[in-house]
């Protein structure tokens, strides 16, 4: 039976979108040899996966915890975006609680300019500051069905309805063969 590996990126397999060992990438490529499968499952979006793709083989990307799987060729398998209106009224409702919230990218602005929908919102959160950025998480997942606020080591990611585990499940599905998953990773969105 084919067996599939889901790593993680950050602080798993790789630090700085460079790999943490060249055992990982021998590894991989040794596992891919064998006819099995290797993805990334990450919460990065695929711009920032790309930076370190170049780095190893691999057949699938499960990007922003879940949201988006796409196949080596880039080709979108799968993808739950957050409405527009949503993402700016959650970034409103944070901003206005906690001013000093770091949200990665200009997404207010960007959101203010476009009708289009986005994959996930990334909001950075000092270490100093966990215990608000777990009301925020709480009062997301309480206050809008069908939207996941996971918290992981520096970020927490707000996402449609899914984590890397529906993410993973999902691509499973998709390859129509049955497989056995592996998954290895070091932060909360791992679970």
């Amino acid at each position: 039976m084919k067996k599939i590996l889901f790593s993680d990126i950050d602080g798993t397999i790789a630090n700085d979108n460079l790999p943490i060992t060249y055992k990982d990438q021998d590894a991989v490529k040794k596992l891919r040899a064998q006819g099995h499968y290797f993805s990334f499952c990450t919460g990065r979006n695929i711009q920032e996966t790309k930076l370190v793709t170049p780095h190893f083989e691999y057949d699938y990307l499960v990007l922003n915890n879940g949201a988006m799987i796409v196949d080596q060729n880039d080709q979108v398998l799968y993808r739950k975006q957050i409405k527009n209106e949503i993402a700016k009224e959650i970034l409103k409702e944070s901003y206005q609680k906690y001013p000093y919230l770091e949200i990665e990218g200009d997404f207010l602005e960007i959101l203010d300019h476009t009708q289009d929908d986005i994959d996930i919102v990334c909001a950075f959160h000092p270490q100093e500051k966990l215990d608000e950025i777990l009301e925020i998480q709480k009062k997301v997942n309480q206050k809008y069905p069908g939207i996941h606020a996971t918290l992981n080591v520096v970020y927490l990611d707000i996402t449609v309805d899914c984590t890397k585990g529906s993410g993973l499940k999902k691509l499973c599905s998709l390859l129509n063969q049955e497989v056995i998953s592996y998954c290895i990773g070091d932060s909360y969105n791992d679970l």
